[in-house]
């Protein structure tokens, strides 16, 4: 048992793609009326900085306009299909990622998959990969409003360190596998960090004492 402390993003990591994304679209082409509001909402989250306060403030907006008038019981069925759905499909699974994964489990180390993605589906797919229980995951959280189901707690950005820390993954971590300089408050505090596909604008973007002791696997 090596007893490290690991931590895994998601999207792009541990799945080909963006889970929120494809629930968007599914949601979109059984509602198209929602595409006005999912749309407008949906740009001016493209459009703004990745680690700006505004970030979430948009990712809130675009979640509450495509899960209007919802219920969120649904909503977690909804999500945990989902997962399932995209679990059956081959290669969206990336078999590097994937394969470190249950590597870390095999070995003892203490993993956490924390995503930016909706909890529901970030604890099935996890469970998928690896069998329940097998790490700790976190995701942004809903809840019911009156309008229909919300984005409660954006797990993004600085708020997956606080995060992990509730749930016992307190810095320094030893490996932590991204492919965003969203996740540069983890990155930053991980003695390796893996960075996986990243995109220049994504290289460009972290400091030079984070490139230099990070593995790039492309």
């Amino acid at each position: 048992m090596s007893g490290k402390t690991v931590v895994f993003d998601l999207d792009g990591v541990l799945l080909h793609g963006d889970s929120t994304v494809e629930l968007l679209r599914r949601r979109l082409r059984h509602s198209p009326w929602l595409l006005p509001p999912v749309a407008v909402t949906g740009a001016l989250f493209a459009l703004s900085d990745r680690r700006s306060r505004w970030r979430s403030r948009w990712s809130r907006a675009v979640v509450a306009a495509a899960l209007l008038g919802r219920r969120i019981d649904s909503v977690e069925a909804e999500l945990r299909a989902l997962a399932e759905d995209l679990h059956a499909q081959e290669g969206l699974a990336p078999t590097r990622t994937v394969e470190a994964l249950r590597s870390h489990v095999a070995q003892g180390d203490r993993v956490l998959v924390s995503s930016a993605g909706l909890e529901p589906f970030v604890h099935a797919w996890v469970a998928l990969l690896t069998g329940p229980g097998a790490v700790t995951a976190a995701g942004s959280r809903l809840a019911q409003h009156r309008s229909g189901v919300v984005l409660a707690d954006h797990h993004y950005g600085g708020r997956k360190v606080e995060r992990a820390a509730e749930l016992g993954f307190a810095p320094p971590y030893d490996v932590v596998y991204s492919d965003s300089d969203s996740d540069l408050p983890l990155l930053e505090r991980a003695t390796t960090p893996v960075l996986v596909e990243p995109s220049d604008r994504t290289l460009d973007a972290l400091p030079r004492a984070v490139r230099e002791r990070a593995q790039i696997w492309r």
